[in-house]
């Protein structure tokens, strides 16, 4: 459990009852309905359970339609329309509705950009060890319905993943120097 015990205008610092754990967030932004957003300031040092929802979210995303997918669902509505069943257009338009929702949940970049941001971005006083996929479509709505705030956040998480990538691969420059 994390509990805030210092906070200034634009940082917040929070400790963990349990280890002593330390962990900073940096008001990012304010909304034209004057909610404050408030970001990790490193995100590997997320707690536990927002880690854990940040790797769901990136698999769900992750997942994508192959080739192979498309060609095996063209495959079965074709065979489906051939057939002799009194319900093939019934099945087919079913077998449409399954492909679109999987489109619409698995290749849409903004959508998967959002939900990520719901985990690293917090409001006001949304607490940093919770996450609730309720608070991310209530975040996700506001951020819909603003689109400053939502041009706002994707910036961030794109110019963050950047930074973190040209961190990510100093590091591992060095390393591969330090096993030769």
């Amino acid at each position: 459990m994390y509990e805030l015990t210092h906070s200034t205008e634009n940082r917040r610092t929070y400790r963990s009852s349990i280890t002593s754990t330390e962990i900073f967030t940096n008001m990012i932004y304010t909304d034209g309905s004057g909610n404050n957003w408030w970001a990790f300031e490193d995100l590997l040092q997320m707690p536990f359970i927002r880690k854990k929802a940040a790797e769901k979210v990136s698999q769900l995303y992750g997942v994508g339609i192959t080739k192979e997918d498309l060609t095996g669902f063209i495959t079965k509505i074709k065979a489906t329309l051939r057939g002799p069943d009194a319900e093939r257009y019934e099945k087919v338009y079913s077998e449409v509705l399954n492909l679109e929702s999987i489109i619409e949940s698995t290749v849409d970049p903004v959508k998967e950009s959002l939900s990520l941001c719901t985990i690293y971005i917090m409001q006001d006083d949304e607490r940093i060890d919770n996450f609730s996929y309720q608070q991310a479509a209530r975040k996700i709505e506001l951020w819909t319905l603003d689109t400053d705030a939502q041009a706002f956040f994707l910036t961030w998480l794109s110019d963050g993943m950047n930074d973190f990538t040209t961190h990510y691969r100093s590091i591992m420059q060095i390393a591969s120097t330090l096993q030769k």
